[in-house]
């Protein structure tokens, strides 16, 4: 699978420009099928060319979820093996923002409807220690 990434136009010389892509390693790639790509400009690149000239807000919002992605690696990573260690459990259970809570149940449902169908509901129980003064 290929993706085309967005990149930051540093640097402009003809029909080269210099990026620093989502990687951060900087390039220098070719401008040609948009001439007027300039320095500080965003462009989604790929195969050493430019496709297209984003909007400053498009390519942050893209940068902005490329990272949570990468934020989750260890998540995915944990997934993809399969076999859960006692350090990948502790790391789960410190799962605390909404989206990660949200992707662990959804992953947990998948896999609960993957083996057992729907025959069987699960369900969670809270206990609450009151403190009697």
């Amino acid at each position: 699978m290929c993706i085309a990434l967005p990149a930051k136009i540093n640097a402009k010389n003809g029909n080269k420009v210099i990026v620093t892509p989502f990687s951060g390693q900087e390039k220098e790639i070719d401008c040609t099928l948009h001439p007027d790509a300039k320095p500080g400009d965003y462009a989604l690149a790929y195969g050493g060319q430019i496709l297209k000239i984003l909007k400053e807000n498009e390519a942050v919002e893209m940068i902005e979820l490329l990272n949570k992605v990468a934020q989750r690696k260890t998540f995915f990573d944990i997934i993809k093996r399969g076999k859960l260690t006692k350090n990948d459990v502790k790391y789960l259970m410190t799962l605390d923002t909404a989206e990660d809570l949200h992707l662990l149940f959804s992953e947990a449902d998948r896999l609960r409807d993957c083996f057992l169908k729907k025959t069987v509901c699960v369900h969670g129980a809270v206990i609450v220690k009151r403190h009697v003064a």
